[in-house]
């Protein structure tokens, strides 16, 4: 992992010196987002909190540390089992879990519905108003958009709302925790027979 950051900062230092940047922000290089400045172009990357999962509401959730570039999520780092009111102090109160292949997943479909909207939108403005094939382009351009659209329209619903802990994931995690596994039957909706 660190191997392929250490190619970039090696690639991207044949261009500009970076040595007297990189000294002196060692430390924080890989903790905090930063931004590289190459001419014209920036490259953003760092880490991240995304995949927001099995949410059991007012007790904890599931979230994944991703290393992102331009922060769309990459490759997934720890997973983290969070307690509501515990969010800003960052890892302190927080319980190393094993990764969470639900959590990778949404986050990573999070980072493709945000590049995949972003692109669209792009593309389909582009489209539009294109000189050739008026007609054709617009029509074009129009779908290219509301792919966009519902792209990122998508990415706020998983970001909004994120998905909910069946009964026997949550009542797993409130075992962690140490918190009483039956109390959290009061906010799932069971059938009664």
């Amino acid at each position: 992992m660190f191997v392929g950051v250490a190619i970039l900062i090696h690639l991207i230092s044949r261009y500009v010196v970076l040595d007297e940047w990189i000294r002196s922000n060692v430390d924080r290089l890989w903790t905090e987002p930063f931004a590289l400045e190459l001419s014209a172009v920036f490259i953003i990357a760092g880490q991240q909190l995304c995949g927001r999962v099995d949410d059991v509401p007012g007790t904890c959730y599931v979230v994944t540390r991703f290393m992102h570039l331009y922060y769309i999520p990459l490759i997934p780092l720890s997973s983290w089992l969070v307690p509501y009111g515990t969010e800003s102090k960052a890892e302190a109160e927080w319980l190393r879990i094993r990764l969470s292949a639900k959590s990778i997943l949404v986050g990573w479909l999070q980072g493709f519905l945000v590049l995949f909207g972003l692109l669209n939108l792009g593309w389909g403005a582009v489209r539009m108003y294109a000189p050739r094939g008026a007609v054709a382009n617009a029509t074009n351009g129009v779908m290219n958009l509301m792919l966009g659209v519902s792209c990122l329209v998508a990415f706020l619903l998983f970001t909004i709302r994120p998905l909910r802990a069946g009964q026997v994931r949550a009542n797993e995690l409130r075992a962690r925790l140490g918190l009483e596994v039956e109390a959290v039957e009061e906010h799932f909706d069971f059938p009664t027979d």
